[in-house]
Order: C-alpha cells, then sequence, then structure tokens
C-alpha cells in the first residue's frame, strides 16, 4: 500500500494501476470477510473475548486498506490526477487527526500536483 501511495503521489499513474492491481488481487477479501463475521459471531457469544475483538479490528483494517487501494486504482485508471490528489490529501488529513496534530499539520503540493 505504500509503494502505490508513494507511486501516486509522485504521479507515476502506469505504475499505481500495476501496484494496485497486484495488492487487490493478492488479497483475500473473501476470507477477511469470513475472518470479520466470525469475530463478531464470537463477539455475540462471549462479548469481552479478545479474540473476538482481535479478529474484528484485524479484519477491519484490512478491509479499509483494500477499500483504499481500490479507490485508488479506480482514480489511477481514469487518470484523474486531481481525484488522486484529493485522496491522498483526505488520507494524510485522517492520519494527522488520528495523530492528534492538527495544529501542526499543513498540507503540502505532491509532486502529482505540480502537473494540474
Amino acid at each position: 500500500m505504500l509503494q502505490a501511495t508513494v507511486l501516486a503521489a509522485l504521479g507515476k499513474i502506469p505504475e499505481v494501476c500495476l501496484v494496485t492491481a497486484a495488492y487487490i488481487e493478492t488479497a483475500d477479501e473473501p476470507g477477511l470477510l469470513a475472518q470479520l463475521a466470525s469475530g463478531r459471531a464470537l463477539q455475540a457469544k462471549r462479548p469481552r473475548s479478545s479474540d473476538a475483538s482481535y479478529h474484528i479490528r484485524s479484519a477491519t483494517t484490512f478491509l479499509r486498506r483494500l477499500s483504499d487501494m481500490k479507490l485508488l486504482r479506480d482514480r489511477a485508471q481514469a487518470a484523474d490526477r486531481s481525484g488522486i490528489a484529493a485522496l491522498l490529501h483526505q488520507w494524510e488529513q485522517d492520519r494527522v487527526q488520528r495523530l492528534g496534530v492538527e495544529h501542526l499539520w499543513e498540507p503540502t503540493p505532491f509532486p502529482l500536483e505540480r502537473e494540474l
């Protein structure tokens, strides 16, 4: 995922298409969905189960990454440079908020945006 993000920020759109396609192809989405369902079922039986919490958290994290890669792939395939930049800025802002450093953050343009 990091490789695809860096390539996108640099504006290397054909490479982004290749890397995201490989990521999506190797992802086990049905397995992740099954893991999520299993975790939720276990949590329904045992609400304080650490195994259930782990499976839910893990599956949710990887499903979100997969979703992000699909978004990036779709924008790269459409050669939507401004859409890619907006997506990268959103991810950057989300990370800044999670870290609690909004007061220190100032978005900077990605090399991709020089060509817009």
